[in-house]
């Protein structure tokens, strides 16, 4: 007898950040993460501008407006914030995602705010996995 999985309960995905050709802040869109206990970000991209590094900033809000945002405990965060040129040529060259996860939270509401250096001809596509749904049937 062979063991059943079902791959897709408690998961949950959603684009958390599309942007292309920017320079300095951008805002990714608010991720709604009730009744879920973990958040983890792909970051994927198909073009890098020469000398090209991120910083990712990960905010909480308890409104989806993030009209009084704050920044996500760093000790609950996985996975390194800062992305440099090589790792985002690796990405592009491979086809694989850079991977950020948050493990608990204080507030419903997280957006990703990045910070590109060069920003011209940059493209990434984030994507949010949420996952450990916490009322599976």
């Amino acid at each position: 007898m062979s063991t059943v999985y079902e791959v897709h309960n408690g998961v949950d995905g959603m684009s958390a950040f599309d942007a292309t050709g920017a320079k300095g802040d951008v805002k990714g869109h608010s991720i709604d993460c009730q009744g879920f206990d973990a958040l983890t970000f792909l970051i994927g991209a198909t073009g890098v501008a020469s000398n090209e590094n991120i910083e990712v900033k990960i905010e909480e809000s308890d409104d989806s407006a993030f009209t009084s945002p704050s920044t996500v405990d760093p000790s609950l965060v996985i996975g390194e914030t800062t992305v440099s040129h090589s790792e985002l040529t690796s990405i592009v060259s491979s086809h694989k995602s850079y991977k950020i996860s948050i493990i608990g939270r204080k507030k419903p509401y997280v957006r990703l705010t990045v910070n590109f250096a060069v920003g011209v001809n940059t493209k990434l596509d984030i994507r949010a996995l949420l996952a450990n749904k916490r009322d599976q049937p």
